[in-house]
This record gives structure tokens, sequence and C-alpha cells, in this order.
């Protein structure tokens, strides 16, 4: 299942519960017993921002809710849409973008515990 936060980029910090370098990614596709830690900047206007998630294998499933929060961006309108996917397809990509791609991830340095 193919995952985005119109607007938002994620911030990926961890695969499988094991730490990863920060990578920023537009959408993560979600394997069947993956998990995935993201940080989401809550930095544009305040607005209501679309949350899809898209799955095209043998049965179509698409999930659509809403991320709202205000800011101290004020803003007199509505957030636009500007979707990364769309939930429509089996997932059909609106625009150019980032997909986490596991086998270009690297793991987070280890540093040495401080010894007394």
């Amino acid at each position: 299942m193919t995952s985005s936060i119109d607007q938002h980029p994620l911030w990926v910090y961890a695969v499988d519960g094991r730490y990863i370098e920060l990578t920023e990614v537009d959408a993560i596709t979600v394997f069947t017993g993956s998990s995935y830690s993201v940080l989401v900047d809550l930095n544009k206007l305040s607005g209501n921002y679309a949350m899809r998630a898209v799955h095209a294998g043998i049965q179509i499933m698409n999930v659509t809710a809403v991320l709202s929060y205000a800011s101290e961006i004020a803003s007199s309108k509505p957030a636009t849409q500007n979707r990364i996917i769309n939930t429509s397809d089996n997932p059909k990509y609106v625009r150019q973008c980032d997909i986490l791609n596991e086998s270009e991830i690297f793991p987070y340095s280890a540093e040495d515990v401080a010894e007394n």
C-alpha cells in the first residue's frame, strides 16, 4: 500500500524498528508485515490535508483520511489539494515524487558508549 500526505514530505527515521539515517520522501510503499516510523513537519498553512493510501493488488483498495491543524501561519482560504497519489487508480502518481527506496537507506550510525 502506498501512502502520502498532501503537501507534506515524510521524514522516515526507522524501518521495522531499526533506526536509519533520516530520509525525506513524498510517499512510502508499505509491504505486508513492515513498519515505518515517520515524522511530519506541520509547517504549512492552517487547514485540512488529505492522507491517501492506495493498494493495487488482487483487490484495489484505497483509503483517505484528513490531517487537520492550526498553525501560526494564518490563511484566509482552505489549503489547496496538491496530491501526490491518486486514490482512484492503482496507485497513480499525479506528479514526480520520491518514494522510499529501501535499497538506498542506510542504518543510523552507532556511537560507542562512553566509559567512565
